[in-house]
């Protein structure tokens, strides 16, 4: 069971996260806070945490990695606040969506906080390869948004546009993610930074590859 391994890790994650999205503006706060009450499966802090183990020979993560999967499921909790308001969503997670209590503006609002609050701790890492890391992740989830709004109904049905879309969406904030684990346990990144441009979005990273070749094995 992977989430038993980092059980005792996982354990802390939301009264840390919870303390680190405090804001002075009390319904901005709880609007940003809605979201984390009720605790999903907490997937992507695990893949990091698992990367970091993997990256150390399976010591437990560090107190940046630690870190870094926080911010990783700001991001996440930022990006699922947005979704909803786009698609009109009327719950997440078996309760009512943040925007259904606290209406559009609010919701939006809190997703754009946890972005520059997550944005501010990655700062302070002091690591530049990580911090692009995770602006890239930021970039390619508002791509993968405005590709499924954007999208034909000729594209809709294409496997490499959803293969795309996928990974933009969702695929990127695990994959660089547990890139970026990884560079903080003093491993390189996979491509070259900062001057290199990306490869192809279908294909970024060898952290995908393998997620999209067994697609693809499927698909035949």
């Amino acid at each position: 069971d992977p989430f038993a391994l980092v059980s005792k890790q996982l354990r802390p994650l939301d009264v840390s996260i919870r303390e680190l999205v405090g804001s002075d503006h009390p319904v901005l706060a709880a609007a940003a806070h809605h979201f984390f009450e009720r605790a999903g499966k907490r997937f992507r802090p695990t893949l990091v945490l698992l990367s970091s183990a993997a990256a150390a020979g399976g010591a437990e993560a560090d107190a940046k990695q630690r870190r870094l999967a926080e911010i990783t499921e700001m991001i996440h909790a930022a990006s699922l606040l947005h979704d909803d308001v786009i698609d009109l969503a009327e719950t997440r997670r078996g309760a009512k969506a943040a925007h259904k209590i606290y209406g559009n503006k609010v919701a939006v609002l809190a997703g754009d906080f946890l972005l520059a609050r997550s944005s501010l701790l990655l700062a302070k890492m002091k690591n530049t390869a990580v911090v692009e890391l995770l602006a890239t992740v930021i970039e390619e989830m508002v791509q993968g948004e405005m590709m499924q709004v954007r999208a034909s109904p000729e594209q809709i049905l294409e496997f490499e546009h959803y293969l795309d879309k996928s990974y933009r969406k969702t695929a990127a904030l695990m994959s660089l993610s547990c890139e970026a684990a990884a560079v903080l346990g003093g491993h390189p990144p996979v491509r070259t930074l900062p001057s290199s441009p990306p490869p192809p979005a279908h294909a970024p990273s060898a952290f995908w590859e393998p997620i999209r070749t067994s697609a693809d094995d499927r698909d035949r």
